[in-house]
């Protein structure tokens, strides 16, 4: 089935990209000797961990865990730049003003001082990096921030996903604005990436599963009904507000409701009120918050509140909203998940690969460097460059090439062996024979380093099945008492598996869920044990089980983990 409309902005994000120019985000800094403390104390995440140049998600709370800001976090030299929607703005100032009592800490909106735009898609890297270098900082991870000139304009780049692709946001002061629009529009153009409308943006959100506060969360949520405390909180950390609640919450359960995708009938193009009730066979179960047809999944998709007996990924049921019924396939968030750049760089690679192999080159040569944008440390990507310009006689630009593989991985064996031979082909023997040395040298280093690890891993293993051996003579001496025990057969069970010793841990495991049917970690570990043994509609079923389990319980590591395992055992039973 074709997209109902091709040239949706939003199929042009999910194909290649997009920009925004002018976007609905403030900003609060907050600095000070003591800022980071302060911050420490507010928020929900560690900010004590932050250096330079990294960011995390947070939150603030009342005593209660309910949500009263959600937003990004990020440490740039000493500042602490908070970035939220506008409509937070206000709000966040206010409540960390009004702690600030004698703390030797400032919190300025800077809200008014500049202004965001935001490139999002696979092609975003490649969007900034005909504005500056930017190869460097694209490494940092989530959330990472940094000062860099784009197109000569003073900014902060700032790693943030809107669309669940790889996303980014450039502040830039006001005064600045303008020629940064201008810069942005038209290098977005020479890639042919479409400027984002809002709605757009919106879609994308949901279809990323990303909550917006003020439409999906508020100050009636706890944080735990979001998924969101997975990110945004630390456990480690000292005191903040509501942490009581948020650490009994970890230990005794998922509360009663909690966020989820609602996929509807392909082709349904509906429209609800954000808190629309939402009724099962009679009974409420739960509430509709943002939702929107999606012109890429060719459906109407929400993200719901529903009772945890319904969070179940993969349920088919067919829900009640004011009067009306609607068969929805019930997921986990995200309810579209793009491929990773891992993934895109593979594709890239592999494409390369191909148009070499018809004669290509020029083409090829284009994927790689489009790879390589992606991902900077990808050496077959270089090696392959490398290699497809020096037959093409373009020696200096495969030294380039290697000259950058060797400054941003200095350890590099590959990229001193191949300037070595390109600086050979070019008749520079002495540079060849520098280069050839420096290659050997670093191979040597990392031979002595390997039989270090492997001695070091020898050791660890050793300790490490002496451990597990004392932990099932302990779990066995428990069973000699009480052939009922739950952990002890749990725990044997799972340690049979990590032995591969799988006909061993299937007995404690069946047991262990005959003693509690609720288990989700056993139903866990038979499935494994299952698999070990290629009984794969035994795991088919136990991943089953456990997941419908994992789900009402709100075990959501597990669930998480178990709908990966199944989906590795439907793969081989497609291959039988």
């Amino acid at each position: 089935m074709k997209p109902t409309n091709p040239d949706h902005p939003l199929l042009a994000l999910r194909q290649a990209g997009g920009y925004a120019c002018a976007l609905d985000f403030g900003l609060i800094v907050v600095s000070g000797p003591e800022a980071g403390k302060f911050l420490q104390s507010r928020t929900t995440n560690d900010v004590a961990a932050l250096q330079s140049g990294q960011g995390q998600l947070s939150c603030l709370l009342d005593r209660k865990a309910h949500i009263e800001a959600c937003f990004s976090l990020h440490r740039l030299d000493d500042e602490f730049w908070i970035v939220a929607e506008r409509a937070q703005i206000s709000e966040i100032f206010g409540q960390l003003d009004k702690f600030l009592f004698n703390t030797k800490a400032e919190v300025v909106d800077r809200s008014d001082q500049g202004q965001f735009a935001t490139v999002q898609g696979y092609l975003a890297r490649k969007l900034l990096a005909k504005g500056s270098r930017v190869d460097i900082l694209l490494q940092a991870g989530r959330f990472c921030i940094a000062r860099i000139d784009l197109w000569s304009c003073p900014t902060v780049l700032i790693e943030r996903s809107l669309t669940g692709e790889d996303g980014y946001l450039v502040w830039c002061n006001t005064a600045d604005g303008r020629q940064l629009r201008s810069e942005l529009r038209q290098s977005a153009a020479e890639l042919s990436l479409v400027e984002l409308s809002n709605e757009a943006l919106n879609m994308a959100r949901i279809e990323a599963g990303l909550p917006l506060y003020g439409t999906d969360m508020s100050l009636d949520n706890l944080l735990p009904e979001t998924g969101l405390e997975a990110q945004s909180v630390s456990y480690t950390k000292g005191c903040y507000l509501g942490q009581e609640v948020i650490a009994r919450i970890k230990t005794y359960g998922a509360p009663r409701r909690g966020l989820c995708g609602l996929r509807f009938a392909e082709g349904a193009n509906l429209s609800f009120p954000v808190g629309a009730a939402i009724f099962l066979d009679g009974k409420e179960i739960g509430s509709l918050q943002s939702n929107v047809y999606s012109p890429f999944l060719e459906r109407t998709i929400a993200l719901a509140y529903l009772n945890k007996e319904h969070r179940v990924p993969g349920e088919r049921i067919s829900i009640a909203v004011s009067g009306t019924t609607y068969p929805v396939e019930v997921t986990l968030l995200p309810i579209y998940e793009p491929p990773t750049i891992k993934e895109r760089v593979r594709g890239l690679y592999e494409e390369a690969l191909a148009e070499f192999a018809t004669g290509d080159e020029t083409k090829s040569i284009t994927l790689l460097r489009d790879a390589l944008i992606l991902d900077p440390l990808h050496a077959d990507c270089y090696e392959s460059l490398g290699v497809i310009l020096s037959r093409q006689e373009r020696l200096e630009e495969a030294v380039s090439v290697m000259k950058k593989l060797a400054e941003l991985d200095p350890n590099s064996v590959m990229a001193h062996a191949n300037l070595s031979v390109f600086y050979m082909q070019l008749g520079n023997k002495e540079a060849a024979e520098e280069e050839k040395a420096v290659a050997m040298s670093i191979r040597m280093q990392q031979i002595a380093r390997e039989v270090d690890h492997k001695r070091k891993d020898a050791e660890t293993q050793k300790e490490k099945r002496e451990a597990t051996l004392a932990r099932m003579e302990m779990f066995r001496q428990v069973l000699a008492i009480d052939s009922e025990d739950l952990l002890a057969n749990a725990g044997l069970g799972s340690i049979h598996v990590e032995l591969e010793e799988y006909e061993q841990a299937i007995p404690f495991l069946v047991k262990s869920i005959q003693v509690k049917p609720t288990h989700s970690m056993s139903y866990l570990a038979l499935g494994a044990a299952y698999a070990g043994m290629d009984r794969l509609d035994e795991a088919t079923t136990t991943y089953r089980q456990g997941i419908e389990v994992a789900a009402k319980r709100g075990d959501m590591m597990p669930l998480k983990e178990m709908q990966l395992q199944l989906a590795k055992v439907e793969q081989l039973k497609a291959c039988h």
